[in-house]
């Protein structure tokens, strides 16, 4: 079941364009790296609040 499906997304990714395909993972891959520096960011935060309420 498993394998038949992946299968079949193998074969939809081959139907799509080079060209998009190439320019859907740029963009997934940029997202990706707002995604990590957004969750920097949050942990960042995050750690700094935990700081201040260590230090009151």
């Amino acid at each position: 079941m498993h394998h038949k499906a992946s299968s079949r997304t193998g074969f939809f990714l081959l139907r799509i364009p080079g060209k998009l395909l190439g320019f859907q993972l740029g963009y997934i891959r940029q997202a990706a790296n707002c995604k990590i520096l957004l969750l920097v960011l949050i942990l960042y935060s995050l750690n700094i609040q935990e700081y201040w309420v260590a230090r009151i």
